[in-house]
């Protein structure tokens, strides 16, 4: 977000395969920890990232030898999230996912996604997705 300044540099890690919704998970935790980011926040954080990752797969089709870039920074009151895919569009931002996998339950992990973002955005351009993610630290 434009005039806010990172506290700490920006951490990239390029992720595919199998493991890729695990690694991701594990690579927000390792960040918080050392970014020093409360415990709730840090837990949220979790939950978006495997909410968003796992969304990447299944409604993005992502495909497991495709790699996809996970970019997490911090400022003193918020943490950024950013995601760049290849794939079909998958746009969390517009409505929660509507379909025959509209079970019970489904599409609740998007809901704690936007109910504890402060900034959601999507973009599609030139087959892949990029999500921008940013929630507060310390909670609302």
């Amino acid at each position: 977000m434009a005039g806010r300044e990172s506290s700490q540099k920006p951490l990239t890690f390029a992720l595919s395969g199998p493991g890729a919704v695990h690694d991701s998970v594990a690579e927000a935790h390792a960040f918080a920890d050392a970014a020093g980011i409360d415990h709730a926040t840090r837990s949220r954080l979790a939950i978006v990232v495997e909410e968003l990752v796992t969304n990447l797969y299944d409604h993005g089709e992502l495909a497991p030898d495709e790699v996809f870039e996970l970019e997490l920074s911090v400022t003193a009151d918020e943490v950024r999230l950013a995601l760049r895919a290849p794939g079909k569009r998958f746009d969390p931002t517009s409505s929660i996912v509507q379909g025959p996998s509209q079970a019970a339950g489904a599409g609740a992990g998007l809901k704690l996604v936007k109910a504890w973002s402060t900034h959601l955005e999507h973009d599609y351009a030139d087959g892949r997705n990029r999500l921008v993610v940013m929630l507060p630290i310390g909670g609302r």
